[in-house]
């Protein structure tokens, strides 16, 4: 990890987060796709709050939703199974999507 308190993307990309990407792209077409369009509403969203995607911007929204993703963890006793599954899921396809992005932008 790198001499900060958080991961940087570099640390996601060379965890399981790289190694779900290389899993999605696997897949063939259909599993970019998925990628891509997670990477469009990332891109987006980004954009919309940081004004264009850096790799600051990035860091950010990936530290944002590993911080939701806890917080959810912590309190899924409140949530139906189905619910906590999906939300989980939606989160580590997004954090999957920002690092995607750096990757493939060269931010990272």
């Amino acid at each position: 990890m790198s001499d900060g308190s958080w991961p940087t993307i570099q640390d996601w990309l060379d965890g399981p987060t790289g190694a779900g990407i290389a899993d999605v792209l696997a897949q063939g077409p259909e599993g970019r796709q998925l990628l891509e369009s997670y990477a469009r509403d990332v891109d987006d969203t980004v954009t919309a709050a940081f004004g264009e995607v850096t790799l600051p911007a990035l860091t950010l929204y990936v530290h944002t939703m590993a911080r939701a993703d806890q917080i959810l963890q912590q309190g899924m006793d409140d949530l139906p199974e189905g619910l906590q599954a999906r939300t989980g899921a939606e989160l580590h396809w997004r954090i999957t999507a920002a690092c995607w992005i750096a990757r493939e932008r060269g931010l990272a």
